[in-house]
């Protein structure tokens, strides 16, 4: 009995061990509230909404949700990919909504304004939980690995290991969606 505690003992230290490295985050990243996520490790970064919040209900047979769209964002190109959910009519017409890709490719003056707003997007300590935002995610990837943040506008519900600000995640969608 006591070897077999001694093992059972011996196991539960070797799995905190190896949580304790793996959680000491991907170089070249940062979990340090109010820190930016941006560093000079970050290669490209995806903003998404994976769900939207409280809006009117999609009719039924619509081909996707406008609430539901990614950003992909590449450094070394300057370049922004939108993918998402286009209405092209009436918001009651289920034929209105067809899926759709943008690319904008930025020039320097516009790449400046989102390079800004990236560098803006901070790590957060709060706990907050709201109730009509959209569910929204923000990946930065370096070279080697990528780290997953979630808004803290839903923080209390601990689906993230890291946290971004919402403000800070509402003026780069703000940026985004004003690329032409």
């Amino acid at each position: 009995m006591t070897r077999r505690l001694d093992t059972k003992i011996a196991v539960a230290a070797l799995s905190l061990l190896w949580l304790g490295a793996c959680s000491s985050g991907t170089p070249g990243t940062t979990t340090t509230p109010g820190d930016s996520v941006l560093t000079s490790a970050v290669v490209a970064a995806t903003f998404q909404s994976t769900a939207p919040g409280f809006s009117a209900p999609l009719p039924s047979g619509a081909a996707c949700d406008p609430g539901v769209w990614t950003y992909a964002i590449t450094l070394a190109t300057h370049d922004v990919s939108w993918s998402g959910c286009a209405v092209n009519g009436p918001q009651t017409d289920p034929g209105s909504y067809a899926p759709a890709t943008i690319d904008h490719p930025l020039d320097s003056t516009q790449w400046a304004t989102v390079h800004a707003a990236l560098a803006g997007v901070t790590v957060s300590d709060r706990n907050s939980c709201g109730a009509d935002k959209n569910t929204e995610i923000f990946t930065v990837h370096t070279s080697s690995d990528s780290v997953t943040y979630g808004d803290d506008f839903y923080a209390c519900q601990h689906q993230h290991a890291s946290y971004v600000t919402s403000d800070s995640l509402d003026h780069l969608y703000a940026t985004l969606y004003a690329l032409p």
